[in-house]
């Protein structure tokens, strides 16, 4: 058997430290600013849009005025971003991380609201939801890949949420072994009115095998992103009706910052090729 040469050898061990370097850099988001997509439903195009993420992280908002259209809603979103708000910053289904932001929703439109953060996946932005909805108060997570859970059940706490009152928001994803024996976990977290109400670690379900690859299979799938949204329901002949959504004191936690890639001493790298 030929044995591979020691430049041979340099070679491959600097492209498996190269492959680990952009391995990590492909999921290690760490975000410095939001990007908004505005008007994903635009059931309403007159409206006034006002977004504002400059003064990120202690204060995002996303205003919609003038909703007196018929129809259903207006939606938009800010997500992360590593490039000062210019992209989204893409999640790959290996990420690990946690985020966590205050949110309060208010406005004068009778129909009310929905507003809260997600976990995105890749087709379709506004999904996954930790979900606040005014005038009823329901607040539930749903959605993209999130399990299904309701803080407004009685089991589960029996909250409402009340328009213009503080919130905090948590979403933690675990990607674990992401095979069905360890499949990627989501977990959520609801602080309100001075009291915790946690929820999981929930297993996620397997993704669809024939679109994988690209997107992976048991976790948020890739690429996924992750942030806020605004869903302003028309109040139909209200031409004073608006709809405000501002985000507080959000944090963002990386849990895989450094490199994935599994670590390979020069030794053991020579002994692939002996």
């Amino acid at each position: 058997m030929k044995r591979i040469g020691y430049k041979t050898l340099v070679g491959a061990f600097a492209l498996t430290l190269t492959l680990g370097a952009a391995s990590a850099q492909a999921y290690s988001v760490n975000p410095n600013g939001v990007h908004f997509i505005t008007r994903i439903f635009n059931d309403c195009p007159a409206s006034t849009v006002t977004t504002d993420g400059s003064a990120y992280p202690a204060t995002v908002f996303i205003d919609d005025t003038l909703l007196p259209c018929s129809g259903f809603a207006n939606l938009h979103v800010w997500q992360f971003s590593s490039d000062g708000g210019a992209t989204a910053a893409l999640l790959d289904n290996w990420a690990d991380f946690s985020f966590t932001s205050t949110m309060v929703l208010g406005g004068n439109d009778a129909n009310g609201s929905e507003a809260g953060v997600n976990i995105a996946p890749w087709w379709f932005v506004a999904d996954g939801r930790i979900n606040c909805r005014i005038p009823d108060g329901e607040i539930a997570a749903f959605g993209g890949r999130m399990p299904f859970y309701s803080w407004t059940d009685p089991a589960h706490g029996g909250l409402h949420y009340l328009a213009n009152t503080p919130i905090t928001l948590t979403m933690t994803y675990h990607h674990n072994g992401l095979t069905s024996a360890s499949p990627g976990t989501i977990e959520y977290n609801v602080f309100y009115n001075g009291n915790n109400y946690p929820a999981g670690p929930f297993a996620l379900d397997q993704g669809n095998p024939g679109e994988d690859p690209p997107h992976g299979l048991w976790g948020i799938l890739s690429p996924a992103s992750a942030g806020g949204y605004l869903q302003a329901r028309l109040d139909p002949g209200n031409f004073q009706s608006t709809m405000r959504a501002t985000w507080t004191n959000t944090q963002y936690t990386n849990f895989s910052s450094t490199t994935a890639a599994e670590k390979t001493s020069w030794g053991k790298l020579k002994s692939l090729y002996r």
